[in-house]
């Protein structure tokens, strides 16, 4: 994700009034019985940290047009 980018300065919003609708994230496996710990390992971080960044990620203030050095 992007976050840390954007609070850096090191990324700039091409868009910053743009947002794209709300989505769900699926993970696909082919069943729990015989699934290894690494892949539970997985799922269940990814279960506890994607909310929390995606949050983060909605809360980054993102640089008015007019505070860009914009030259043409």
């Amino acid at each position: 994700m992007a976050e840390r980018g954007f609070r850096a300065g090191v990324l700039t919003p091409v868009l910053p009034r743009w947002g794209s609708p709300q989505s769900s994230m699926h993970a696909a496996f082919t069943s729990r019985h015989g699934m290894l710990p690494a892949v539970r390992a997985l799922i269940d971080f990814l279960a506890e940290t994607l909310p929390h960044t995606v949050q983060m990620c909605k809360e980054t203030v993102s640089p008015t047009p007019a505070s860009l050095d914009w030259t043409i």
